[in-house]
């Protein structure tokens, strides 16, 4: 499986650890079938970023290949595992919905930090740490 970034690829580490589950979720759902014109595969040969940037340098590839202790479908497997507790936990009514759920792993841009007051408190534990 292949996807295309404008941006900046995700490192190896993040795509095994989960932090950048985008592709091996879409493996997965390969796996299920669940791409409508394409049958669903038994196992997942390679997952492969690739970035696209029509300038003077016109790209890179990150290719995330099997490892011997983890193939490529059981990290598919692992990540929609991960993705169906995180659905239901949510199903909780009494699941707090967190701005920023893993400290030091804030993502680049916050949809929501503004909303939560992320700068206003962030101000404020630094000035009570002092």
């Amino acid at each position: 499986m292949r996807d295309y970034k404008t941006g900046t690829l995700p490192s190896v580490r993040d795509v095994r650890s989960g932090w950048s589950p985008q592709l091996p979720l879409e493996a997965a759902m390969l796996l299920r079938g669940g791409f409508s014109g394409l049958p669903g595969t038994p196992e997942i040969a390679g997952l492969v970023y690739w970035r696209l940037t029509g300038g003077a340098e016109p790209g890179e590839e990150v290719a995330v290949k099997p490892e011997a202790e983890a193939s490529l479908t059981a990290l598919a497997e692992q990540t929609w595992e991960s993705l169906r507790q995180r659905v239901s936990a949510y199903d909780n009514p009494e699941q707090p919905y967190l701005s920023h759920p893993h400290p030091g792993r804030e993502p680049r841009f916050a949809d929501y930090a503004r909303l939560a007051r992320v700068p206003e408190w962030n101000t404020a534990r630094v000035e009570d740490d002092a």
